[in-house]
């Protein structure tokens, strides 16, 4: 009963060709030997596709639904073919191309008049295909395809079969002639034009045709190929103040992008020729890139990483990487109040003698002996002072260092003969590179809110924060054996953390060697603007 089985039986859990009418063979993994990133997809094709034929369908298709990679764990398929339909069925063989198991494979491609055979080495194994069987289907199943011209007329298998056994038994006597038992299909004869008009006309159709299907086929493969590439978005600055455009890509190959791959960005900014930086959100550097630099794996790269500027440019609107510092203030012009002019050294005695002014002050002194003090009991004036001709006020001490409050409080007062340069890598405690620190005298430190999180400091804003350091200032002055971490835990009230203070301090220190900068924050108060965070992240000196 099995060696009369017709292909829509033997092959009828496949499902039909849209476009030739046969059958679909089963899902097949791709290895990705042509294309490594397809590798461990699923697709299908038609079982007609013997190439070079001419006539072989190209159909082909992905099957998104299936999950990517080897079907592994849960129940085993059952296998849908014939004789596992008959009786208790085997489990199935996912690489099979016919998708059943290997005695239903080898027992299909057997009896099924087929164009190609199993993908898999053990189904053919002991498979005979029957030579003038195999011919005569190919040639029965491209006359189908064609639809014109009169079929061959097919012989039946039973007669074959009683020809031969009455040729094997001629030497025998009174051999015994076998009829068929059905007798084999009648095909109405007809007439085929063979003219030159005929045969260019069925030429014409049959390149229509066949540019038809080749059109259909690459409209196919190019929508397969589209449903698997990548859409990426990049930003490029390619003049300095500007802002960034965007450009939109699709990237077949996502562990290999390079500029040069694209035709838009090589004739907009020119990346096969011409020097590019590209930014690497890691290490927060601009690196330098041409067409022989090594392509960047786009799976492992954020949206900051995906940003591009051409050589020369250095800024931009929204640009990564570049520093938020404000520039410093512009020079002053030239003040036209006239000063009053400093005397030379050489008009200073080499020792100072104590003078008074006044009529009842004793008379000069001579210069005193060592151990002994230059000033005589009861004044307080300076006697180096005395070669200016006007008043002066005692001097005031800031932090060990000699400040003096006021010269002359009608006259403007001079500028330093000898202004020392700040040093930002001295200590957060030396009083000679700071800058004298200026706190709103109507902030109230008991008040003041802590910052985010577990740790109770810093304090929330900046306005605070200026008057706690301008508060151990005072302290550290006012009691000169006291260390900064005293001073600290007196106004914070809280324990003392060298690391965390010292990072504090120089992103404050560092604010101060640009003008204005700590006024400005200082005036936000205590507003969202001028949270102590978002100081800390323009002023941070460790990045």
């Amino acid at each position: 009963m099995s060696d009369n089985l017709t292909t829509a039986q033997l092959l009828s859990h496949l499902k039909g060709c849209e476009e030739c009418g046969y059958y679909v063979g089963a899902p097949v993994m791709c290895k990705g030997q042509t294309d490594g990133s397809k590798k461990g997809f699923w697709y299908e094709k038609c079982l007609n596709n013997a190439q070079p034929t001419p006539d072989s369908c190209n159909f082909f298709g992905w099957r998104p639904d299936i999950q990517r990679g080897k079907l592994t764990g849960g129940k085993k398929t059952p296998c849908p073919g014939f004789l596992c339909r008959q009786g208790k069925p085997n489990s199935s063989n996912v690489e099979c191309t016919f998708g059943v198991c290997v005695r239903c494979c080898r027992h299909l491609q057997a009896r099924l008049k087929i164009v190609r055979s199993c993908s898999i080495s053990d189904h053919r194994k002991g498979v005979v295909y029957p030579a003038a069987e195999l011919h005569e289907s190919k040639e029965d199943m491209a006359t189908h395809r064609r639809g014109r011209g009169r079929p061959k007329k097919r012989q039946a298998p039973e007669s074959i079969t009683t020809q031969k056994s009455t040729i094997e038994r001629e030497g025998e006597g009174h051999s015994k002639v076998v009829t068929p038992s059905r007798a084999p299909p009648k095909h109405k004869s007809h007439a085929t034009p063979t003219g030159p008009l005929y045969q260019a006309r069925m030429s014409a159709l049959d390149a229509e045709h066949r540019l038809a299907v080749e059109h259909q086929a690459e409209r196919a493969r190019q929508d397969s190929a589209n449903a698997f590439l990548h859409k990426v978005t990049l930003r490029w600055w390619s003049t300095n103040g500007a802002k960034a455009e965007s450009a939109e890509l699709f990237v077949d190959n996502p562990s290999a992008f390079h500029p040069k791959d694209h035709p838009h960005l090589v004739d907009r900014y020119h990346c096969d020729t011409q020097i590019f930086q590209y930014y690497d959100s890691k290490k927060r550097v601009w690196h330098t890139g041409s067409r022989f630099s090594a392509a960047r794996d786009l799976k492992k790269l954020s949206d900051d990483d995906l940003c591009y500027r051409s050589e020369g440019v250095t800024s931009g609107e929204g640009m990564p990487g570049v520093s938020k510092k404000r520039p410093p203030p512009e020079e002053p012009l030239a003040d036209d109040t006239p000063r009053r002019h400093l005397p030379s050294f050489a008009q200073f005695p080499n020792t100072p003698q104590s003078i008074s002014r006044h009529a009842d002050s004793p008379a000069p002194t001579d210069p005193p002996a060592s151990g002994s003090s230059a000033f005589s009991e009861g004044t307080d004036v300076d006697p180096f002072f005395n070669a200016f001709d006007f008043d002066f006020t005692p001097p005031t001490f800031n932090k060990g260092a000699r400040t003096f409050a006021g010269i002359n409080d009608t006259e403007p007062r001079l500028p330093a003969l000898f202004p020392a340069d700040p040093d930002i890598t001295q200590s957060p405690t030396s009083s000679f590179t700071t800058p004298p620190i200026q706190p709103s005298p109507d902030i109230d430190l008991d008040s003041a809110p802590r910052g985010r999180g577990s740790n109770p400091w810093p304090w929330r804003y900046v306005c605070d924060m200026a008057a706690g350091f301008a508060a151990i200032r005072r302290l550290e002055d006012a009691n000169p054996p006291m260390t900064t971490r005293d001073a600290f835990q007196d106004v914070f009230k809280v324990e003392f953390k060298s690391t965390t203070y010292g990072d504090q301090w120089r992103a404050w220190r560092a604010a101060g060697l640009v003008a204005g900068e700590r006024d400005c924050w200082i005036q936000y108060g205590r507003t969202e603007p001028g949270e102590w965070l978002t100081f800390m992240r323009s002023w941070c000196q460790r990045c």
